[in-house]
């Protein structure tokens, strides 16, 4: 679908789409972890979309504010490092995606630059985003890398992408400075330009074939970073990483209740990062009304790590592994009501802390564009 974006012709509007989100998610450790007890997670969007902004014709112009709230569940409670919800945030107000794409007439390809959410463009999931798991979102393996993590929610970094495609096939290329925000005063709002600290490079081509598309990617750091176990100031480059994936439409005809699946795997290089290697996937069976999915997320940290971590946090195990079970129900146009069940074994790769049971339930408002 990203493809297709740029492809369409601009349509002239009186003034800008306007959209608002809000995503709740009340979450309650209920066996094992660190500590048993509820929360509730939020994460706001007010958005606007422009087309022809300054005049360009065919340019299309996006601004995203957005607000998270709520306490670190999976830090304090769970203890896994997968993170249980995907709108655990930060708890700051900010401007979260600010860019412009102008599409370059005849070629299919388009240029978009400013403040991107990387996972708007690459590793993009379209049946795992049903699940409240962040890493059926965009894989550990790459949203564990950089200083303080990629260009991904809860702060974005300068970007400039290219983009080619059609109904079946498309290739992003894109360079994001390499620091999203400020880490040493997260509070700060703070945009570089791309390569002021260095770039973050991404690059992702998929083909579609009968409703199921294959999709690789692969990303890489010129910045360098603390070598994992390693005296302060000991570096080595901040990281490369590969990944690749399968989705598509199982069963089922189009606008009926269909069975989709998806299984991604990727692989990150060692020297800074704790996670090595990913598996994941998982299916869902419904429609627009009401859908529930069963997904699989499998975090498995290097050798090194377990090494290196081991006289710190006790006996390691090799990988995190998270079964999650979701049922949602649109009650009305706007309103979407999502019982999930998630069930967390080793939390961060420790054989000290219980394997955790979370339950809980998301409501989703969304009105406008």
């Amino acid at each position: 679908m990203l493809a297709l974006v740029f492809c369409l012709p601009a349509e002239a509007k009186a003034g800008p789409e306007l959209g608002a989100s809000i995503v709740a998610d009340t979450l309650a450790n209920v066996s094992g972890g660190i500590l048993s007890g509820a929360e509730t997670l939020w994460r706001a969007d007010a958005t606007a979309t422009f087309d022809a902004p300054f005049g360009i014709e065919g340019a299309t112009a996006f601004v995203d504010i957005m607000h998270s709230r709520g306490k670190d569940f999976s830090g304090k409670r769970v203890g896994d490092a997968q993170v249980v919800s995907n709108v655990q945030g930060d708890g700051k107000l900010r401007p979260f995606e600010a860019w412009i794409e102008v599409p370059l007439a005849g070629s299919g390809l388009a240029f978009k630059a400013g403040l991107v959410d990387l996972n708007t463009e690459f590793d993009v999931q379209p049946v795992g985003a049903f699940f409240l798991n962040s890493s059926h979102g965009i894989g550990p393996e790459f949203s564990q890398s950089g200083d303080a993590g990629p260009s991904i929610f809860p702060v974005t970094s300068s970007a400039l992408i290219l983009r080619w495609g059609d109904e079946c096939k498309s290739l992003r290329l894109g360079a994001f400075n390499a620091v999203a925000g400020d880490p040493d005063s997260p509070a700060n709002f703070r945009v570089r330009l791309p390569g002021n600290d260095g770039l973050l490079m991404v690059g992702e081509g998929d083909v579609t074939l009968r409703g199921v598309t294959v999709q690789l990617g692969a990303w890489a750091y010129t910045s360098w970073g603390q070598r994992l176990g390693r005296p302060e100031g000991v570096t080595a480059r901040q990281g490369q990483g590969i990944y690749g994936q399968v989705h598509g439409r199982i069963a089922g005809r189009r606008n009926e209740r269909t069975l989709d699946g998806w299984i991604r795997a990727g692989r990150a290089g060692g020297a800074t990062n704790r996670i090595g290697t990913y598996v994941g996937g998982g299916f869902t069976y419904g429609n627009d009304d009401e859908k529930v999915g069963l997904a699989i997320a499998s975090a498995r940290q290097t050798s090194g790590a377990a090494r290196i971590f081991a006289p710190m946090e006790g006996r390691q195990a090799r990988a995190e592994t998270i079964v999650e079970l979701s049922y949602a129900r649109q009650v009305t146009e706007s309103i979407t009501f999502q019982p999930d069940l998630q069930y967390v074994r080793r939390p961060s790769w420790s054989k000290e802390i219980r394997d955790a049971l979370v339950v809980g339930v998301r409501l989703s408002l969304v009105v406008g564009g």
